[in-house]
């Protein structure tokens, strides 16, 4: 699906989460509060993790604030207690353990000291990589190693969370940023949701199968034996079968908002739902950054007061799924969505242009998962497109995205253009279903078709359909029992033609 290059914000600026919360008592994590802060750990490790350290630091911590803030600070020096020792540990006393003591003095300092219980680090430094010796060296630097407990700042505000990090950082609470203050922030924000009220501490957890670093698709693995339990949630199942369609609010939002919803109104017995395509994302530190809600209700007005579904569509940035950061975002934009009249879920249109590796693939998939089960709790659903390219078909295999769980997996390039009689390419949309309808639920797959429209000097692309050969394709889908086909409008961008009559009356069919 080709993305809209002018974007135009609904607000001036957007609001971005910066959690801080009262302090809540707190003695012990779980490892499932552990896992939503630390995605990377797999669950296994987040369990063994949280024991260690409710044994060693939750006297210490004490509530949730300072937790949050342990935790933040955590995430940066250890990669989310993936790191245990520096990378590039050239001298026998580097960084080590979750918070990273370095440096000799330090290193004795805490042998010496009855909170570590790591008498021998000075003769054996690497004990403290790993395990209770490490997480005890963590509470030496917590509690110790700067002449007090660093709780004594942790009072749930950012400043207070920042004088965590320059003492650790630096030796004192005033260095004005520390190094990695990006990082400590969004691990923060995570820390902050994640232990917040109990409603989301296994908001990463599983659906199907083992997360990254070793979540991996199963290939050729028919979808028909994945169990799903989902709650009773919104969203186009008003029908036998439906119909949604797709529409732009980012470059002139209230007149596009207003084209769409009298082509609603005018095609409402083809129309139970309806993509629009919203400025939000999420940003470089993992955060997710958002229009204004009564702004974005007040643009939306128009077409959720036709009574119609509405999902939201969003991009997300390369970058920012490499990092590993975007399912830390997860909570917060499922909240904002519950917010929104007439939304009932976010569809993700994620179409990276150079990281086609499996590694990526994984990231992406963890992100699918963190996602739907934030949206399950809020009762909201998760969407995703698949066909654009061969990060997301290859070679048709969608098993490792119907295994994240995701409510709705819709194609794009595969099935949007009419591939009949087209040299090499005879049966490819036919083909792409079957797989679909193979691979997944059948309640997940979503057909996407690009529409025909008029005057065609409208249209930004020509799918290429002819009347004969969208009535065989649509009457294909019925005969596969397909429950759910979606339009991607030919003139999505400008929205000033008419679809086809011919068109129209082939997607009725589907219907009837």
């Amino acid at each position: 699906m080709a993305a809209v290059q002018q974007v135009l914000m609904l607000v001036a600026a957007t609001a971005t989460v910066s959690v801080a919360t009262a302090c809540g008592p707190m003695t012990t994590i779980s490892g499932s509060q552990l896992h939503c802060t630390f995605p990377q750990l797999n669950q296994d490790k987040a369990s063994e993790y949280a024991a260690m350290l409710s044994s060693k630091m939750g006297g210490a911590l004490g509530n949730t604030c300072a937790w949050a803030a342990f935790l933040g600070n955590v995430g940066t020096e250890s990669a989310g207690l993936i790191e245990w020792t520096q990378v590039q540990c050239d001298t026998p006393f580097c960084g080590r353990g979750p918070l990273q003591i370095t440096g000799r003095s330090n290193y004795v300092f805490c042998a010496r000291n009855s909170v570590c219980d790591c008498g021998g680090i000075v003769s054996n430094p690497s004990e403290a990589s790993s395990g209770d010796v490490g997480v005890g060296t963590a509470a030496c630097v917590w509690e110790a190693l700067s002449g007090g407990s660093l709780s004594r700042y942790a009072d749930g505000s950012l400043r207070g969370f920042l004088e965590t990090a320059c003492t650790i950082n630096a030796g004192h609470p005033n260095c004005g940023q520390p190094n990695g203050w990006s990082s400590r922030q969004a691990y923060w924000n995570a820390a902050n949701r994640c232990l917040s009220d109990g409603d989301y501490s296994d908001v990463l957890g599983h659906v199907k199968g083992e997360l990254p670093p070793n979540f991996a698709g199963s290939q050729g693995k028919r979808a028909d034996n994945i169990t799903q339990t989902k709650p009773d949630l919104p969203g186009f199942e008003t029908a036998d079968r439906d119909v949604s369609w797709w529409f732009e609010a980012r470059v002139d939002g209230p007149n596009q908002m207003a084209q769409a919803a009298n082509f609603i109104n005018t095609h409402r017995n083809i129309a139970q739902g309806a993509y629009i395509f919203v400025p939000g994302n999420i940003n470089a530190t993992g955060n997710w950054t958002w229009p204004d809600q009564n702004a974005t209700n007040s643009l939306l007005a128009p077409v959720a007061n036709t009574g119609i579904d509405i999902v939201l569509a969003i991009n997300i940035d390369e970058s920012v799924m490499e990092s590993g950061l975007a399912p830390s975002a997860t909570v917060a934009m499922a909240k904002w969505l519950a917010g929104i009249k007439g939304a009932s879920g976010f569809m993700i249109d994620y179409e990276p242009q150079q990281n086609y590796t499996q590694a990526h693939r994984d990231k992406y998939a963890f992100f699918l998962k963190a996602l739907t089960n934030a949206m399950h709790t809020e009762s909201k659903t998760a969407h995703m497109c698949v066909g654009g390219n061969d990060f997301l078909d290859h070679n048709n295999d969608f098993s490792q995205w119907a295994n994240t769980g995701v409510d709705r997996i819709m194609s794009m390039g595969i099935t949007y253009k009419d591939y009949y009689g087209k040299k090499n390419a005879q049966g490819k949309g036919e083909d792409a279903v079957e797989q679909m309808l193979h691979q997944m639920p059948r309640s997940a797959a979503t057909i996407g078709i690009g529409s025909m429209v008029t005057p065609p000097s409208a249209a930004t692309w020509d799918y290429l359909w002819t009347k004969e050969d969208i009535e065989k394709f649509v009457s294909f889908l019925v005969n596969k029992n397909v429950k759910h086909v979606s339009i991607f409008r030919a003139d999505i961008e400008n929205t000033n033609g008419t679809p086809e009559s011919w068109f129209i009356d082939a997607i009725t069919s589907f219907l009837a």
